[in-house]
Parts: C-alpha cells; structure tokens; sequence
C-alpha cells in the first residue's frame, strides 16, 4: 500500500513539470495517417488472434489455466489498450471498442466460472439456497421456513428465481447469463458514461478497461455473484443520474427508486451506497463553502451539474433504518438494527479497553498478513491493485488542483477518500468487528477506476511518442493489466505466483463421482471429507445429486467420529494437508494441519474405493 503512495508522490512530481510545459495537453486528438493505420491493423490482429487463442488454451487444458494462457488474456486487453489512443473516440470506433473490450471479458469471465462442475463462491451457494426454496415454494418463504435476514432482501434472489423459471437452463447458466453478463455490460457502459462526462471520450475508454480487469470487480462479478452483485449495479447507475445534466427531475426520481431497490437487495451493500451519497451529499456544500468562498468567479453551471437533494437522501435514510428496525419483527436489540447498535457498543467499548489498558496491544491483522510469508509473497499478492491505486491517486491529485476542479470530481474524490479510510485505517482502528469493511472494496475500485482512467490518459500523452519514457509507460500497463487478471485470490485453482497462500477450491468431476457412490451404496449417512468440501458446494453440483450428502469435517487430530463414518480422502487434500483459510481485509490467515488425522485413517481403516484422484475408507 506505501508503495503506491511512494509511486503516486513521484510521478505527480513528474506530471507537474510536463503540465507546465504543455497547456494543451488536455485538447489532444488521435493523429490518424498511414503509421497509425498500421498500427491499429497489428493491434487488432494481436486482439483478435490472442482471444483466438485464449479459448483454445481453455479448452485443451481442462479445469487448470497455464500461465500463458493468462498471457494471452493479458495482451489482448493490452492491445485494446494500444488501439484506444489511435480511433475516433466517438461513434461506431468507440462503440466497436467497447463490444471488443466486452467479448475479451465476458470470455475471461466465463472461462473461470465455468472451470469446475460447481457454482464457485460460498456466499453465492448460501444465497442460491433461498433461490430454490423460492422456486420450489413458488413464494419468499416465511421466517419459520427460512430465519435468515435476506427474506427481507430478496430481490436479487427473486431475479434469478425468476430467469432460471423462464429459461429452463441450469443455475449455473442463469447465474452467470442474469446476473454475470449485466454485471460487466453495466459497469463497462456507465462508467464509460461517467468518466467521459467528468472528463473525456478516450478516458472514458481507458475507464472500460479498468473496470473489467479491476480485481476485487471481477470478484462481485465471477467468483462471488450474488446479491451485492445487483446493488453494483445500482450504485453505478447512481453515479450517473447524480452528474448528468439531462432528464434531472426523471433521474431524481430513479435515484429514489434504485435507493429503494438496494434496500431490498443488500443490508451491507446497502450501507456502502448510502455511506457514499451522505459524503457526496456533504462534499457539495463543504465545496460551495469553503473552496468556492476563495474563488473570484462561481461558474454556477458547474454547481448544478451535481444533482443530489437532501430531501429525498433523508426520506431515503429513514425509509432504511425503519426497514431495518423491523427486520425480526420487533423494534429492540433482536432486530437487525437493534443488532447492529449493540454491535456498535460493544465494539467502541473494546476498543476504549484495549487503548487505555496497561497490557500490550493485541497483535493485528496487519502483522498476521506480513509475518506468514515472504517479503516477494507480500509484495505480489496485491501489487496490480496497488498500482491501480497509484494511478487513481494521481488522479485524484492533479483534479484538485485548481484549473481542474469541478464540484462533480470533488464529490468523488471526497467519497473515494472516505471510504479508503473505512476500509484501511478503519478496520485497524476495529470496524472490522461491527461490518466487513473489505466488502466495499469493490465500491472503492469503481471510484478508483474513475481517477485511474484519466491519469493514465494524462501519463499517456506527458511520454514523447518514440521514447524511453513511453516504453516504460507501456510496460507498467502490461504488467498492471496482467496482475490484475492473475492477483491470486481471484483464481485460487491456478494460481502463477504467491501459491504458497492460497490453495484449490474447485472440486473435479473425478473427485465429485467417488463422494456419489458413497453416497449411494454406503449405509452410513454420513461422510467425512476434507474442509474444501462443504454443503453448500455440494448441493451446487448439476452432474451429480449431491444436495441431501451429510458431511462431516476432519479434526486435525484423529478421534472416535472417525469410526461412524465413511473416510474420503482426495489426492489433492493428501499432497496439501496444511488447509489455509484467508479472511479479512488485509488478509488474514489461519493455517491447520491434518497430516496426523490422514496417516491415522491410511493405517487404521480399510481402503475400500480408490481412483485416480479419491480414496474412500471406512
């Protein structure tokens, strides 16, 4: 994280000369002759020929993606990248830019949900479970039925219930058609909107980009759909209707109702979006108030261009916290509300205790993420985040200053800096005990996304067009796009580097089979597997019906519940006894080893099933 603050402070320094220098930076067009037509036929050929190959790499190498398949992913939004700076920005090359940049994602995208026979993500699985009881039941189940809160916030679940009805295609289909594939095309679309009214066309472009290899994006996108998945799209839907200058008596309007809609979709997500419409909120009169009172001149044109009320954010916020007071039926601590203000005392009191007691501090979070590993392991996890956070940080520097100011830009800035702080030194200071603060992170990186974009247009035209400087330009957005694409937490099945923290969480079909016979022709109910397996994996199975499995978990150390229950040991789980979980914000690791129990159960029970990749005792 200090060294995209490092990184951003230089080249700030940097861009400051090169502004000075060149007033008209900012005017730029393409210059369009026989060089640059040449240039856009090799770029496109790269694009098309590496997606080519991409999909080839994908089929003929089963569950586990190669490195260079990552390689070609990598250069052919590299190459898109390239081309931006060639074409007209507006009209059919804009629009035949941005299909492109969708095709080359949605395909990445599809190629890492579809990788193994199950429905990755574990909240995905929690949430498709009221999916199904609302098909079967053909309404939201009761309380009695189903206790979970999300009864109270069941538009999302509502949506895919009611595409997986209509299309008659499995889960995983509808998922990822209904959900997945809106997600991308609605981000890439109105972000593309948003920076180019905040900015220009070709940052706009550059934006599109960004926001389909952004991280902890393609996380709510892929390898976690569910219902913050649809609040992102709302919030993103928001950000447009508040700076457009069009329809604004219609846009106040669907800024309620999509308020509204996230209320009923997300509680967590739902406190992100409003978090940020209050510092908008607030951003607009510390601007008017305090920068603006400096100003000789008031272009009130450029006031106007922000269209937030407190009107409707307050009727918004009481509409909220009414729904959330009766989330459990009675206006006391049992309600969500009720929880979340108890959680909220307790959590100030601990901390009050732990600052001003005599014993040492706790060790934190930060010293866990650090202390388990290496210093290169540290440094590569997140370092494509970390330099798209160095582009925004520039970004963000050279809108404030005061040529380039504008009440929109301050507003999101202002909410950009907020929530880095809820999410940062806020989950140090111990939020992380009232919410999970790194579940905004995909909030944080839209806004990024938004300063990233025209930093690197800036960066772009600050290089001379044959140089050093450009090279080293072009090389730093290689190596940004393909970090992002491989950051490891996003394909733990096939990790390139920091494979010492992370760990296979898809299941082959060849290791699914073996649990099905168990399941069929043992008279025990209950099977014990290693803790990659759960449930709610299970029951996401379309090859097998694995939904009705009980399972019990391994015990580090062997005990006597091993003896009531069929064994299954994968060959995976055998070579990769220590199983790591990381959560957290920063990371947090806990490590457990199982070696012990697997030796007990080789030397002490029969082995009555083997295959390639699954042994089953008993």
């Amino acid at each position: 994280m200090g060294l995209a603050f490092i990184f951003a402070s230089l080249v700030c320094l940097y861009l400051n000369k090169c502004l000075a220098k060149k007033k008209d930076i900012f005017h730029k067009v393409p210059i369009i002759n026989q060089l640059a037509l040449k240039i856009k036929l090799i770029t496109n050929i790269i694009f098309f020929v590496s997606f080519t190959l991409s999909v080839l790499v994908y089929y003929t190498c089963g569950y586990i993606r190669p490195p260079i398949y990552f390689g070609l992913i990598a250069l052919a939004f590299f190459s898109l990248f390239i081309e931006l700076f060639l074409i007209s920005t507006d009209g059919f090359q804009s629009n035949y830019y941005i299909f492109k940049t969708l095709i080359i994602s949605i395909s990445f995208r599809a190629e890492r949900f579809f990788s193994f026979p199950i429905i990755p993500g574990n909240d995905t699985q929690f949430h498709l479970n009221l999916v199904t009881q609302i098909i079967n039941l053909h309404h939201i189940p009761s309380p009695e039925i189903n206790p979970t809160k999300y009864i109270y916030s069941p538009l999302w679940h509502t949506y895919v219930s009611i595409s997986e009805i209509l299309f008659e295609i499995t889960p995983s289909k509808v998922l990822f058609l209904s959900v997945g594939i809106a997600f991308v095309i609605i981000l890439s679309l109105f972000v593309f909107l948003i920076v180019r009214n905040l900015f220009n066309s070709q940052a706009g472009l550059i934006a599109v980009i960004f926001v389909n290899i952004a991280d902890m994006i393609f996380v709510r996108g892929v390898t976690a759909i569910y219902t913050s998945s649809l609040v992102h799209c709302f919030f993103i839907l928001i950000l447009y209707f508040l700076i457009s200058n069009k329809n604004r008596t219609l846009f106040q309007i669907l800024i309620v109702f999509l308020i509204i809609e996230t209320i009923l979709t997300h509680q967590l997500s739902t406190f992100c979006v409003f978090l940020i419409m209050w510092v908008i909120f607030a951003s607009k009169h510390i601007y008017t108030t305090l920068i603006l009172n400096n100003t000789a001149q008031i272009n009130y044109n450029k006031l106007k261009s922000l269209q937030i009320k407190i009107l409707p954010l307050f009727i918004s916020t009481i509409i909220l916290i009414y729904y959330w007071a009766n989330i459990g039926g009675e206006w006391d601590k049992s309600s969500f509300f009720g929880k979340m203000i108890v959680r909220l005392e307790k959590t100030i009191s601990r901390m009050i205790q732990d600052y001003f007691s005599s014993s040492a501090y706790s060790s934190t979070v930060y010293e866990n993420m650090f202390g388990n590993y290496d210093v290169l392991s540290n440094v590569l996890y997140n370092l494509g985040y970390n330099f798209l956070l160095s582009l925004a940080i520039i970004g963000i520097v050279i809108c404030c200053y005061k040529q380039n100011r504008s009440l929109s830009r301050w507003a999101f800035i202002s909410a950009a800096i907020v929530l880095f702080c809820v999410i940062y030194p806020g989950t140090f200071l111990g939020l992380g005990q009232i919410f999970i603060p790194h579940r905004f992170i995909s909030f944080l990186e839209i806004l990024l996304v938004i300063f990233a974009a025209y930093a690197a247009q800036l960066l772009y035209y600050c290089t001379d067009t044959i140089s050093t400087k450009r090279c080293i330009y072009y090389a730093f957005i290689f190596i940004m796009i393909f970090l992002l694409i491989t950051t490891p937490f996003i394909n733990r099945n096939d990790p390139i580097y920091c494979v010492d923290r992370e760990q296979r969480t898809g299941i082959y079909l060849s290791e699914l089979a073996p649990i099905a016979w168990a399941n069929n022709n043992s008279p025990i109910e209950t099977l014990t597997v290693d803790p990659y397996i759960s449930s709610r994996t299970l029951s996401t199975v379309e090859a097998y019906d694995l939904s009705t499995v009980k399972i019990h978990y391994f015990s580090p150390q062997p005990n006597h519940e091993l003896e009531s229950s069929i064994i299954i040991i994968r060959k995976y789980f055998e070579e990769n006894s220590n199983h790591i979980v990381i959560t957290g914000t920063f990371g947090k690791s806990v490590i457990t080893n199982y070696s012990d129990t697997l030796y007990f159960v080789k030397i002490q029970f029969n082995n009555i099933y083997s295959s390639g990749s699954t042994h089953i005792y008993s």
